[in-house]
């Protein structure tokens, strides 16, 4: 169980922001209409035409309605998209686009324009997850050293990081910090769905030859190191064979469906 016994000795963890502390996803944090009375069909147009796109925008946007009768979709890259919903034209994209000034913003605002009058805006933010502060106490608490890395702009990256009690972020792809780490000296565990040859892998992805987790939740890194500390433990007192495969089991059930790679 080569795997679980350098899960064990980790002394550094990094976090991918993307999928660790945030969802991955994006989400609108704010909606804004022109006035009150707008605040309804702002939801209802929008939410509708971009339950037709794909992009990770368009996507948070959708959560915000129904789908209805949309047709004549056209997506203008940099700009956003247009199409009718119930047979009214609607805009959604950039505020400068549908002529409207465009918010000093940390995060992303989008314009919404039915029947060619401006609406009101929408603000769309990375999506944290709720007890992502406490997971990242949760490791602390385990001794060891918590760093994110984040390929986000830097502002966005910094306020994320504030937000589940860390005062760094590495800017720049995870594998890059976990490399650095590792080749300081670090026992490093790097939670990302990208793979380092140095550094134990808690993944998604089977076969990275770490730990595979059906989720890479904070919470869910930490139950998986402080489990495999807790086998290691067990192994290392010489406890009975039953007692260590109970051990195992427990990992698993934390680790998710897929369990532990051991095949490290």
């Amino acid at each position: 169980i080569e795997a679980t016994r350098r899960a064990a000795q980790v002394d550094t963890v990094v976090l991918d922001q993307d999928g660790t502390v945030t969802t991955g996803r994006l989400r609108v944090t704010s909606v804004d209409p022109l006035e009150p009375d707008h605040d309804r069909n702002l939801r209802w147009f929008a939410g509708a035409l971009s339950h037709a796109g794909d992009h990770p925008i368009s996507q948070a946007i959708a959560q915000l309605s129904a789908r209805g009768h949309v047709a004549g979709v056209q997506v203008l890259a940099g700009q956003g998209v247009s199409g009718s919903v119930d047979r009214h034209p609607v805009r959604v994209g950039s505020p400068s686009w549908l002529g409207a000034a465009v918010p000093d913003s940390l995060w992303r605002t989008v314009g919404v324009e039915v029947d060619a009058r401006f609406l009101g805006t929408l603000t769309i933010a990375d999506d944290v997850r709720e007890r992502a502060p406490e997971g990242v106490r949760a490791l602390q608490d385990l001794g060891l050293d918590v760093q994110l890395a984040s390929t986000s702009r830097a502002d966005r990256a910094e306020h994320v990081a504030r937000q589940v009690g860390l005062e760094h972020v590495h800017l720049g792809a995870p594998t890059e910090l976990a490399h650095e780490l590792a080749g300081s000296g670090r026992s490093v565990a790097l939670a990302s769905t990208a793979v380092v040859d140095d550094a134990l892998a808690l993944s998604t992805a089977p076969g990275t030859g770490g730990l595979v987790l059906d989720d890479l939740d904070v919470q869910r890194v930490g139950h998986a190191l402080s489990t495999a500390r807790a086998v290691t433990a067990a192994v290392a007192r010489g406890r009975a064979v039953a007692t260590i495969g109970t051990c195992v089991g427990v990992a698993a059930a934390v680790l998710g469906a897929t369990g532990p790679d051991l095949t490290a």
